[in-house]
């Protein structure tokens, strides 16, 4: 009997091949201390040119699979969970490099996870706890992750799971993986895992949709069903709403309006944020985005200063943290 491996790491993938490269090295290169028994990658390639497919004989891995898969858009993140045979299932995008060491922190939190099977967070540091904790009510889980249960690299999900949750759900096109997240509501654990495991690659001039409704009214209508359902609290639904105001907005608008690093469609924001925010929230937001830079110096600031406080070294060393 063939024994599942414990993790499939599921890499939905169009074009960006040099990406793709980078992130099977971060897997197979940087992490090679990993037995290979332990996991599998799955390279699911949504693309009619199936470009990656190119490159998959550089990486002679029995565990790397590869599949061309007939769908539009970021249904292939849904589409490569499918894929996967392993007990948990990983998704991580195509411009997604594991840090060394981090495959083996992932496979030892969901060993210990192997009885409860917890709904997984993986927020790599942006909540700044850089720890990991664990919530036994999904309203506390998703008051301490906020928006980022839409960020599909954060996703991960037990096998028996997604395929219990697979026919019961409406999947939202944009949000497929946020649509599984949400089913899975009724659990009675949960972790955010806050430790920096990886580093995205930047993508220049990334685009291609109209992010800001996505947002405004997709994700949005995401919480305002569980609040509507009493699933998570009142309090849990302002605060995402309030810190997708205050951060996650201003951070789109800065740089897709003024710095013009990214190109997504803003077509219809103003208006679209009428359905879920008050009056006034759209020019809050405009504010915010001028000032972003200032905050950026503050975390920037911040982040350093907690840096110096747990910086330890092997050999004494009276050197300042600069």
């Amino acid at each position: 009997m063939v024994m599942s491996p414990l993790i499939s790491i599921c890499i939905p993938c169009y074009k960006r091949v040099d990406y793709v490269i980078n992130t099977l090295n971060s897997i197979y290169r940087d992490n090679s201390d990993v037995s290979l028994d332990l996991y599998e990658v799955i390279i699911s390639d949504n693309d009619p040119q199936k470009e990656v497919l190119s490159i998959i004989d550089q990486f002679n891995y029995p565990n790397l699979k590869y599949y061309y898969t007939e769908c539009e858009g970021f249904v292939n993140s849904y589409m490569s969970l499918k894929y996967g045979e392993g007990k948990f299932l990983k998704l991580l995008n195509s411009q997604t490099c594991l840090k060394k060491g981090s495959l083996a922190a992932l496979l030892e939190l969901v060993e210990q996870d192997l009885e409860k099977h917890s709904v997984i967070l993986s927020t790599n540091g942006q909540l700044e706890r850089f720890n990991t904790v664990v919530y036994k009510s999904f309203d506390e889980f998703m008051y301490a992750s906020s928006y980022y249960t839409s960020w599909s690299n954060a996703f991960g999900v037990w096998r028996d799971d997604y395929e219990k949750k697979t026919h019961d759900i409406v999947l939202n096109d944009l949000f497929p993986h946020t649509s599984v997240l949400m089913a899975l509501s009724n659990k009675s654990s949960f972790i955010i895992d806050d430790r920096k495991l990886f580093d995205i690659q930047k993508i220049f001039k990334k685009g291609g949709h109209n992010m800001f409704k996505s947002f405004s009214i997709d994700y949005t209508s995401f919480i305002e069903n569980k609040k509507n359902t009493k699933e998570i609290s009142l309090a849990t639904y302002s605060k995402i709403k309030s810190d997708l105001v205050s951060k996650f907005f201003p951070h789109l608008y800065f740089k897709t309006k003024i710095l013009r690093v990214d190109s997504y469609d803003s077509e219809g924001f103003k208006q679209n944020l009428n359905k879920y925010y008050s009056r006034g929230t759209y020019w809050r937001i405009i504010i915010l985005s001028w000032l972003y830079p200032v905050s950026l110096l503050v975390k920037y600031i911040k982040n350093r200063f907690v840096s110096c406080l747990l910086y330890t070294s092997d050999a004494a060393d009276d050197t300042p943290c600069v």
